[in-house]
């Protein structure tokens, strides 16, 4: 009787190990939206550094695995693709961000030290991107999953000032961050880097007709999974 139910206690044993590894391989959602808060900077080389009031990100993509069964029965690696990030930030700056001299409203200028507080400018700059590289997923139990990865983000970038001046072009940017998910639900944080050439996409006249800005921003971020 004893061997009996030592057996049956071992089948029982046996068989919710294979369902709990069945349920995270078989279960386990791989696509995700996210939403994020953006503090985000730019830069000119020897001219300016500016940095964003606020700043919002979109994102969607999903999590190809490179193997079904979890490695340890908790990781596993795999490929991101992130089919559209959005990515905009609105900056107040003065004239002084933008040239590295004291202008006034006229465009006349002032000598060092003196600043017209009526001299300045909001510039709004948007990044649309696609992402990919690569990722791992560690699920140490139940509904409690971490996820980190670094991508390749190719990322055509413009801005836009008060003045209705465009600079728009291609910029590379990486991408390297993690979420905890708890059930579909996660709380993450990544870093965005990389810089490129934007071209002026007015009439060229006294406008520099390329800059060549590089970018930075931390997004913390809500994301779902689906």
């Amino acid at each position: 009787m004893k061997k009996v139910i030592t057996v049956l206690a071992a089948i029982a044993l046996f068989s919710n190990s294979t369902a709990f590894s069945q349920n995270k391989t078989t279960k386990q959602k791989s696509s995700y939206v996210n939403i994020a808060f953006v503090t985000e900077n730019f830069s000119l080389p020897t001219t300016m550094t500016a940095k964003s009031d606020y700043g919002v990100a979109v994102s969607t993509g999903k999590t190809y695995f490179l193997h079904q069964e979890p490695i340890g029965d908790m990781l596993k690696f795999g490929i991101d693709a992130t089919w559209i990030d959005l990515n905009y930030g609105k900056y107040s700056m003065d004239f002084e961000d933008f040239l590295g001299h004291n202008f006034d409203t006229n465009g006349d200028m002032l000598p060092d030290g003196v600043i017209d507080a009526d001299a300045s400018s909001v510039l709004h700059q948007l990044q649309v991107s696609m992402q990919v590289g690569l990722s791992f997923t560690v699920d140490p139990i139940d509904k409690l999953s971490i996820h980190g990865y670094f991508r390749y983000a190719p990322t055509y970038a413009a801005q836009y000032d008060a003045e209705d001046e465009i600079y728009g072009g291609y910029s590379t940017n990486f991408v390297t961050g993690g979420t905890v998910y708890y059930g579909r639900v996660g709380l993450g944080a990544e870093y965005r880097f990389g810089g490129g050439d934007l071209s002026y996409l007015g009439e060229q006249t006294l406008h520099t007709p390329t800059i060549s800005p590089d970018f930075s921003a931390v997004r913390i971020h809500v994301s779902v999974k689906f």
